[in-house]
């Protein structure tokens, strides 16, 4: 009949898949693999994540050495390996600091790092523009980096050096009416408070980090 039928079904044994689905569901030691394998997957995605993150730009090791080496032409080509490398990784305040660095050096060799002079003076309309067209991308990215690295004596003097170049754009007329200068002063002093910095260089405000 129909319903010995249906009680014979009900009876049979289940199938193997059903036999492991369940066993592999009550197996303790099923599931513990299952979550350590999860979690070593979830460990080594996030390492690869993390080395690619901190790996070093090659670019900006190259920028690094032509630094060491100063010189007009090594500055100018390590601000424009900088510039590439800050392009790839907009976010990354070493960098804007290592950019912003490439172009106050930039700025200081071409100025005579606004240095006093015996005679005349160094506010010419050429130094003007070099310190308007580069201080105003070096300034920007000294302060991010300053703000990312508050403590670091290397963006305190990156900028100092940016905000003076940039100030220096203005002219020294408008410089003291707009109070800039009492600002750069500023600077200089959080400067003074660090002589073994850069062989107590901050103590004259205008040579920066060498030419």
């Amino acid at each position: 009949s129909r319903t010995s039928r249906i009680e014979r079904m009900s009876q049979r044994r289940p199938t193997r898949s059903v036999i492991l689905l369940a066993a592999a569901a009550s197996d303790p030691a099923s599931e513990v693999k299952e979550k350590l394998g999860s979690w070593f997957t979830s460990q080594r995605t996030a390492l690869m994540a993390k080395s690619a993150a901190t790996a070093v730009d090659p670019q900006r090791k190259q920028a690094a050495e032509l630094l060491k080496k100063r010189g007009l032409a090594n500055a100018d080509r390590a601000a424009t390996l900088l510039r590439g490398a800050l392009k790839r990784d907009p976010d990354n305040a070493e960098i804007k600091m290592e950019l912003a660095d490439a172009l106050n050096m930039v700025m200081r060799i071409k100025t005579n790092a606004n240095s006093l002079v015996i005679e005349g003076t160094q506010d010419s309309p050429a130094f003007k523009k070099i310190w308007k067209d580069l201080g105003s991308e070096a300034l920007p990215l000294a302060l991010d980096a300053r703000k990312a690295f508050p403590k670091s004596l290397k963006a305190l003097a990156v900028h100092a050096d940016a905000f003076l170049f940039f100030s220096s754009s203005q002219g020294i007329v408008k410089q003291a009416l707009t109070g800039v200068g009492k600002k750069y002063v500023a600077l200089a002093k959080e400067l003074y408070d660090h002589p073994e910095l850069d062989s107590a260089v901050g103590l004259m405000p205008g040579l920066g980090q060498g030419l």
